[in-house]
């Protein structure tokens, strides 16, 4: 059985931002139990919007309905045949305010702490 995870983000002029993702499990044999391939496409686009204090999202999870679980079991005279499909082609839009100033990190904070402070500890 191979398994393969794909993840890609893309950010683009003017605030646009898009991702695609995505898995996908060859046909495995595990003994008595056969597991047929089964994988997902999810993909998404979002916008910054009102000077970078809010984000508009929409997405759509597995777009080609590839996310049946089909398993047959095979044990002496018996075979089962199992086939579980959900309802997983969802689309949702999200909308995110961000309030308050936006945190700034200066440099003098971004070497406090961290590796070197925890040397100084076990050394010290």
């Amino acid at each position: 059985m191979l398994m393969v995870n794909l993840n890609n983000q893309l950010s683009f002029k003017k605030g646009w931002n898009a991702e695609l993702s995505g898995t996908y499990r060859t046909k495995g044999i595990d003994g008595q139990v056969t597991r047929q391939p089964v994988g997902q496409l999810p993909a998404g686009i979002s916008k910054q919007v009102l000077k970078g204090k809010g984000t508009l999202k929409a997405g759509i999870r597995d777009i080609f309905y590839t996310q049946k679980y089909t398993i047959d079991y095979n044990f002496k005279n018996t075979s089962v045949h199992y086939r579980n499909i959900f309802d997983t082609r969802v689309a949702n839009i999200t909308f995110t305010w961000r309030f308050g100033k936006p945190l700034k990190i200066t440099n003098n904070q971004r070497k406090k702490g961290g590796a070197s402070d925890e040397l100084n500890r076990v050394d010290g």
